[in-house]
């Protein structure tokens, strides 16, 4: 089910994130120093660009803890399970096939999370976290195509080039009338 790597989006939105949070903090350094030079609030959030609720948060921040308390703390949420180094094994060990890792058939989500719980220590209970961090690796689901073993493909060509259109009569066209329910046309 699991299958084909493609772009590194996690790099791409790790990037985008990083300078936001990086021109917000520069944006609330500024106010800082606004506030040192004794600007008024409602000033300081029209030449900034933002509501002067944030101002009135930046300077409490400000007056309480100085600058540091209005620098960038770490990204929100919780850190990841598996770190950069991990996360690169794992791609790995996923493009070696699940033959490598002693799996008969393809790659499950279960059996994604039982090679992470085996190689790195990390058990992941339900799936869609591991759905999560394949996606963020840039992993896709992939179904097979269910064929019959016995499936004659030339014949199937052929069936649809040379009877399919003489079984299927061309639509009458379309006559006038009105669209609405309720004509009598």
């Amino acid at each position: 089910m699991v299958a084909g790597v493609g772009v590194d989006h996690e790099d791409m939105a790790g990037e985008q994130a990083r300078a936001e949070r990086e021109q917000a903090e520069r944006r609330r350094l500024t106010a800082a120093e606004l506030f040192s030079q004794g600007v008024p609030q409602a000033q300081i959030a029209r030449r900034l660009g933002v509501s002067t609720q944030a101002v009135y948060k930046w300077h409490k921040r400000w007056t309480a803890e100085g600058v540091d308390g209005l620098r960038s703390r770490r990204p929100p949420g919780y850190p990841p399970l598996l770190d950069e180094r991990q996360r690169v094994e794992l791609v790995e060990v996923l493009k070696a096939g699940p033959r490598a890792s002693g799996f008969d058939g393809g790659w499950t989500l279960a059996r994604v999370a039982t090679v992470i719980g085996r190689r790195f220590g990390v058990l992941y209970r339900y799936p869609s976290p591991v759905w999560s961090l394949l996606h963020r690796l840039g992993f896709t689901p992939q179904r097979p195509a269910r064929r019959a073993v016995e499936r004659d493909e030339q014949a199937v060509t052929e069936w649809r080039e040379h009877t399919w259109s003489q079984v299927v009569e061309p639509p009458e066209p379309a006559g006038r009338g009105s669209a609405a329910p309720t004509s009598p046309a």
